[in-house]
């Protein structure tokens, strides 16, 4: 029976003396919700990245398949070059690497917003492929097992299902046509805010280093300590990807040398011998440096922002129209 319910039935001594376990009870639940909440979270973040595979990875059964029984059509080519040694002869098969399903929503939600935030779907597909075309792999451009569809397409069509569930694209549209939503294009402002953060920092890091070597917890660091002038700590806490993808995007845009060191033939690799960035920023030391053109584009970032002279901004992301996604700078809102 309820405490209060049975008030009528209990003393005032009684009611004096349960009253305060009642409390203690209330605070012991209120403290279990707090220490709950955490994993909630985690567990509703987690839901949403396992609903991201839904119509990406095949059934189990033919994933195993696949492992087991590679189709004959595939010609073997050797494996792409690795930190810890060169090629060696006799491989026959290499492992596939796709871009990030995530890295897909920026460019189609960008490419929306340039038409006007509705569009027909090939019109959509189309700019999401020229803003990618420096991200795409040669396996995301391969054809589906079906032979109707090129994968890095069928991907982005399965991310705007995956968006249209967060709310960030229409979920009743016409047929054929694609439209932003508000929060779309909230989430969108963000993502550009952020991504231009990174490219800076790259930037910053490698003007900061010419050349010196570091490794992948040093440049977090760089990336906290920049994060502290924008008033946004969770900066500094985004996962790897989100901090290298930028620093790749630069390199193939010349504006960063990058390097790795070998501690076991003592020598650097360019990065052009590892083409991957998990393999650079692994194990042991890599550096990066700036090009010329590096330096032009460090000194445009920073007077956008007036970093130079004043620590705290006002930033506004901005995207410049054209064929390379990476192509983001911060100007000042006025």
């Amino acid at each position: 029976m309820d405490i209060e319910e049975g008030n009528e039935l209990l003393s005032v001594e009684e009611v004096e003396a349960l009253l305060p376990l009642k409390e203690r009870w209330e605070k012991e639940l209120a403290s279990l919700e707090q220490e709950l909440k955490p994993l909630i979270e985690r567990k509703l973040a987690l839901t949403r990245k396992l609903a991201a595979f839904k119509g990406i990875l095949p059934p189990d059964e033919a994933h195993t398949q696949a492992i087991v029984q590679p189709t004959q059509a595939a010609e073997p080519q050797p494996p792409p070059a690795v930190f810890g040694g060169r090629p060696k002869s006799g491989w026959t098969a290499r492992r596939k690497k796709f871009t990030p399903v995530e890295a897909y929503w920026l460019p189609t939600l960008l490419a929306l917003v340039e038409c006007g935030g509705r569009a027909r779907r090939d019109e959509i597909v189309e700019l999401v492929g020229k803003k990618m075309q420096s991200v795409l792999t040669p396996d995301d451009q391969e054809l589906l097992p079906s032979g109707v569809e090129v994968r890095w397409k069928n991907r982005v069509a399965w991310q705007r299902e995956n968006m249209k569930r967060r709310g960030l694209m229409r979920d009743d549209s016409p047929q054929g046509i694609w439209e932003i939503t508000d929060a779309g294009r909230k989430w969108l402002q963000d993502a550009l805010g952020r991504f231009s953060f990174y490219r800076l920092a790259a930037l910053r890091v490698g003007n900061l280093l010419r050349g010196h070597a570091l490794k992948m917890g040093d440049y977090r660091n760089f990336v906290r300590q920049f994060a502290q002038e924008f008033d946004d700590p969770s900066l500094g806490e985004a996962d790897d990807n989100a901090l290298t993808e930028p620093i790749v995007l630069l390199w193939k845009e010349g504006c960063l040398r990058l390097k790795k060191y070998d501690p076991m033939k003592k020598e650097w690799w360019n990065f052009a011998e590892l083409q991957d960035i998990s393999a650079l920023v692994g194990r042991s030391d890599w550096s990066m440096d700036l090009t010329e053109e590096g330096r032009a584009a460090l000194e445009k970032m920073e007077g956008h922002a007036k970093l130079m002279n004043k620590k705290k901004a006002d930033f506004e992301p901005v995207a410049i129209r054209g064929e390379n996604l990476s192509a983001t700078v911060l100007r000042d809102r006025r």
